[in-house]
């Protein structure tokens, strides 16, 4: 596991990183656009966003039916705050790589 799979992996927020990048994606999308994570995981990491109000989830009801999620203002705040990490965490990979 690399150092930013690590850092990924101790907090659901990976997901709040790529819908700031993206806006407003639906779940295929972002399930793809994150990699490596199974439906199982990205639906409780979605529910458990909502649940604190960092990722909006919309509801359209057209056939077939369309959800898609995007930030909060809570989330941006929240990303904003979490990028510095993001970019430590990329850094540390490559100076391990260079080992």
């Amino acid at each position: 596991m690399t150092v930013r799979q690590h850092i990924y992996s101790l907090q659901p927020f990976h997901t709040t990183h790529r819908q700031a990048k993206d806006g407003a994606l639906r779940f295929g999308e972002l399930r793809r656009k994150i990699g490596g994570i199974s439906t199982k995981v990205l639906t409780e990491r979605l529910r458990m966003l909502a649940s604190m109000e960092i990722v909006n989830r919309h509801y359209a009801p057209t056939i077939p039916p369309q959800v898609t999620y995007s930030l909060t203002e809570r989330g941006n705040e929240l990303t904003k705050a979490l990028i510095p990490l993001y970019k430590l965490a990329h850094r540390w990979q490559k100076l391990i790589a260079l080992k």
